[in-house]
């Protein structure tokens, strides 16, 4: 659900229609931790801080017209707390996800041989629409979801129950 296609793929490609700020990150992380670790650490120490108004501009900087609507008070609130517990003992899963984003996977997609549902919105921002069309188009009788009108938050709030339902149906 709303996840990027691999960067060894896409190339520069990677990049196009995603949000500024996580087009940055990315390519500092294509420099390597030393390059990436600092950022991080300096960009925590306002997230583990940062109140419900805080957190909602920074959400409203990320997000989608799809999604925006879904930045309450009540919602960053939730994503402020997610923030501060998650950076609580420091930046290095974070690092470590970020890396693993542009990172080889270690096996292509067109070789996954299991059922595989794609979900993504076409006004996804932080993970972009054309990345949920790659995948689907890549992985061997994947079954997608490409849905117009819904962005990263969205297509997840929506959709979470018929997501789980497709999922169990396969096993």
């Amino acid at each position: 659900m709303c996840s990027v296609a691999p960067y060894e793929e896409l190339g520069s490609e990677f990049f196009v229609g995603m949000a500024q700020s996580n087009a940055d990150e990315f390519n500092k992380a294509l420099q390597g931790e030393d390059a990436i670790r600092p950022a991080m650490e300096d960009e925590a120490q306002g997230k583990r801080s940062a109140g419900a108004e805080e957190v909602r501009q920074i959400l409203m900087s990320l997000l989608s017209p799809a999604d925006r609507i879904l930045a309450t008070a009540e919602t960053a609130a939730d994503i402020g707390a997610s923030w501060a517990e998650g950076l609580r003992h420091g930046v290095d899963g974070w690092v470590d996800e970020t890396l693993s984003y542009v990172k080889p996977w270690g096996f292509s997609v067109r070789e996954i041989a299991v059922p595989t549902v794609v979900w993504h919105g076409a006004e996804d921002l932080a993970a972009p629409f054309a990345h949920g069309a790659w995948l689907a188009q890549h992985i061997p009788g994947a079954t997608s979801h490409l849905l117009k009108g819904h962005g990263h938050m969205s297509i997840f709030l929506s959709s979470i129950d018929r997501a789980l339902d497709e999922l169990l149906s396969t096993l």
